[in-house]
């Protein structure tokens, strides 16, 4: 948009703008947010989290910190810190899309946290962000069987070197 807005989208604002002013009660903006706000709640329910301050949320966007909802699902555990340690973000976003077919950006490229994953909500059916959601959930299962991998051995390395001594 070097060049400005062309006429079709200045006249689309103009109706837009002119549709609101005209809505005095509010109608089309509490719809949205409910909306917005169903939508949250079904991507947010399979992973079993609850927004706090802290999260970047503009009820139109979403970032989700994985690492954050990883210790969430799987009790507090040192899963989070085994992703910052042994994995990279970007696999997990790659995962994803190839995967499970879900297509979300890295929250970095946003200003949000390294190991956060940026969603819009205004894009699909509210029914579709139950299965983002779900998708999301799998591919946590999925790391959390190699981080189970990962840390029985570091537990058999460590009764390994407790013989030795």
């Amino acid at each position: 948009h070097v060049a400005g807005l062309s006429t079709p989208q200045q006249t689309l604002m103009a109706i837009m703008a002119a549709g609101d002013l005209l809505d005095k009660e509010r109608k089309m903006q509490i719809t949205l947010d409910n909306l917005l706000l169903e939508r949250i709640d079904n991507l947010l329910e399979p992973i079993k989290y609850k927004i706090d301050e802290s999260d970047l949320n503009s009820n139109y966007y979403i970032v989700l910190e994985i690492t954050k909802v990883a210790d969430n699902l799987m009790g507090g555990t040192n899963f989070g810190n085994y992703l910052k340690s042994n994995r990279d973000p970007i696999d997990f976003v790659m995962k994803l899309a190839k995967k499970y077919g879900v297509i979300v950006l890295p929250a970095v490229g946003f200003g949000g946290p390294f190991w956060g994953v940026r969603l819009s909500l205004a894009n699909l059916y509210a029914k579709d962000y139950t299965m983002i959601g779900e998708r999301i959930r799998d591919l946590i299962d999925d790391y959390y069987e190699d981080f189970k991998k990962w840390e029985n051995k570091q537990l058999r390395d460590k009764e390994k070197a407790a013989k030795k001594k």
